[in-house]
């Protein structure tokens, strides 16, 4: 049984699509009384926790149809009359245009709450990741409302895939880009944000250090400043060869062993070398386009770099290029587990196991579509943030992550 979403019920009028909705909320309404009648040894049943969930999302879309009929009569103006119709319609109606609430921003994603999800009226910052989804009230005569910290603005930017960001959000998201790489490009919903396209929103210090860095952050094999007290990125029009002249400090830097410039051929590292045996040792592999080391703990072997390449983790070369496993078993099975374990009352732990490590093996190319959005305290897979109220869990390769990866970082 599911509830119908509100944007099914757009192509009806307002009180006939919450008419509709209040009349099987009626019904629901009923079936919980007789259920309460009937008690199985003050045991809360399946059904019972199915009808209150499915309650709950009936009146979230009489909310949201509620919400456009206020935003309509506001349009409409003071004076505006509400049509004669069925009194119970009007009673679904009437407090919520009292109020006066505006509707909640459409989602481009298709998002499904799990059981014991709720929603907190305590308001967030725009930086944390779960300030996006908080029902915070937008000023009336505000035409649009930040996807990010949900506030009501005049002036918005909309990006490529219709979310609308005012431009403190929109300029923090570029500023965040430039020092956490895995966002970059600023994106949202995996659409880059072009910068010539928000230029004129940001400051212009702003876009002129983003410029720069775009360049730093697009560059193949990158070279640094070797002295400790720089450490600045140098462009290829400063490279000559094999060295490297700092634009800042002058330092001349080896772009092979990325140490300070020498004559003849490139020593041997040790640091680095001791760095490589602890990889082998591992099992690490390295990112043949920025070289960092990266560590596999679960998930297939399909690596991602925060700089973007795609590699596979067993022999390191592009993607799709090899004939390498998908899986490590072990890995596999470490990962099935994890997923199991969230769940302390599964049954059946061995088979579920099994059922998991065989859901995994047939869905790990996954575009991240579709969510369910998971009730408690949770860490983010991604960033590794801890989140208080809830987390977002991909319903068919079972990441969980925060807002902000959900729509800026995967």
């Amino acid at each position: 049984m599911a509830a119908p979403a509100a944007g099914c019920l757009d192509d009806l009028d307002e009180q006939t699509a919450a008419l509709a909705l209040q009349l099987q909320l009626e019904d629901i309404d009923a079936l919980l009384q007789s259920s309460e009648e009937n008690p199985h040894e003050g045991q809360v049943s399946d059904a019972d926790v199915a009808l209150q969930l499915y309650k709950q999302e009936l009146q979230d879309s009489i909310r949201h149809i509620s919400g456009r009929s206020t935003a309509r009569l506001i349009e409409r103006g003071p004076t505006a009359a509400h049509d004669e119709g069925d009194p119970r319609v009007d009673a679904v109606l009437a407090p919520e245009l009292a109020e006066r609430e505006i509707a909640e921003p459409r989602e481009t994603r298709e998002d499904q709450s799990l059981p014991g999800d709720a929603r907190t009226e305590a308001s967030l910052s725009p930086n944390d990741p779960e300030a996006n989804e908080q029902d915070t009230a937008s000023e009336v005569s505000a035409p649009h409302r930040c996807v990010v910290c949900q506030e009501g603005k005049e002036a918005i930017h909309v990006a490529p895939c219709q979310h609308e960001y005012c431009f403190e959000c929109l300029e923090e998201l570029f500023r965040t880009s430039m020092t956490d790489e895995s966002l970059f490009p600023p994106r949202c919903c995996r659409q880059p944000i072009p910068l010539d396209t928000v230029a004129t929103c940001l400051p212009a210090h702003l876009v002129a250090t983003f410029e720069t860095k775009k360049v730093e952050f697009e560059t193949v094999n990158r070279t640094y400043c070797s002295s400790p007290t720089c450490s600045a990125f140098i462009p290829a029009q400063a490279i000559d060869g094999d060295v490297a002249t700092c634009q800042g400090c002058s330092t001349r830097t080896c772009t092979i062993c990325k140490g300070a410039a020498h004559s003849g051929d490139c020593p041997n590292d040790e640091a680095l070398q001791q760095l490589l045996e602890t990889a082998t040792t591992a099992g690490w592999q390295r990112c043949q386009s920025c070289r960092r080391f990266i560590e596999l703990n679960h998930g297939c072997n399909h690596i991602t770099c925060i700089c973007n390449a795609q590699f596979c983790y067993l022999c390191g070369v592009p993607w799709k290029t090899c004939a390498c496993p998908q899986w490590d078993k072990e890995r596999l099975l470490a990962r099935a587990n994890q997923i199991v374990a969230r769940n302390a009352a599964v049954g059946g732990v061995g088979a579920a196991v099994v059922a998991m490590a065989e859901d995994l093996l047939a869905h790990h190319e996954c575009d991240h579509d579709r969510w369910w959005r998971v009730a408690g305290q949770h860490n983010c897979e991604e960033c590794f943030q801890t989140l208080r109220r809830y987390i977002y869990e991909c319903r068919q390769c079972h990441l969980r992550v925060c807002n902000r990866c959900r729509d800026n970082r995967i």
